[in-house]
């Protein structure tokens, strides 16, 4: 058996099988996730990251872990579940049996407030790509996203998410207690500091938990800001 993944939804460029080898997850570079059943052998199921950008990687979650959350929380899910990294230093933990995300952590400079809005996505819809393009755009540019994450962990406990990205920096999350996140390793950047907070989005068919980092400028670099209304950070 060959998987296939129709090239409109870009190339494929991660994938995981679950733990009980009954499904597999493929996360391509325009933003989809897609789900086979291994057993019967087909395409269950997909949906699109809301901003668009590549996965880089996809990875089980601790399924066990996440029933044992259930009670006390609506972030985590009942069942199997994956963790992505994505484009914008985006990581989020989706439902594999419904495509619904229950948890969104976030660590661009840049906001993508507009990003929150869909972060529930409606499986199945179609994105813009017409049949004929074969997924080959996304290789025309060699730069490198300047906020990327590129890699993650999720804690057997799911109490704690590591992620590393292109900007160099290893951040543990904390969902329990998201305030008290922080950045362990990276470039450390004179005078500036950073804070978590967290929010509950409501999409159109879940309530997504989202933590995301603030980035704190230097007095310094606040001081140009207010001297230049229209330069922004980042």
């Amino acid at each position: 058996w060959s998987v296939e993944a129709p090239p409109q939804r870009g190339l494929p460029v991660c994938m995981c099988v679950g733990s009980d080898g009954n499904w597999l997850a493929l996360g391509t570079s325009r933003g989809y996730v897609l789900v086979y059943d291994v057993r019967f052998q087909l395409h269950v199921h997909w949906w699109r990251h809301p901003c668009k950008g590549q996965i880089f990687s996809v990875s089980e979650c601790s399924a066990g872990a996440f029933a044992s959350h259930q009670a006390a929380s609506s972030r985590v899910a009942p069942g199997p579940a994956i963790v992505t990294a994505s484009d914008r230093n985006q990581v989020s933990i989706w439902d594999v049996g419904t495509g619904s995300c229950v948890l969104h952590l976030s660590a661009t400079s840049r906001g993508y407030a507009s990003d929150m809005s869909n972060i529930s996505c409606k499986m199945g819809a179609e994105g813009q790509e017409p049949e004929t393009d074969l997924g080959l755009r996304e290789w025309d540019s060699l730069s490198l996203s300047e906020e990327a994450a590129r890699a993650v962990h999720v804690a057997p406990d799911c109490s704690h998410v590591i992620s590393a990205g292109s900007d160099r920096k290893i951040r543990v999350w904390d969902v329990a207690q998201p305030t008290r996140s922080s950045i362990i390793g990276g470039p450390p950047l004179a005078d500036e500091a950073y804070l978590y907070a967290a929010e509950r989005v409501q999409g159109p068919s879940s309530t997504v938990h989202h933590v995301y980092e603030q980035r704190i400028p230097s007095p310094a670099q606040a001081a140009g800001v207010a001297a230049y209304p229209g330069l922004h950070l980042g």
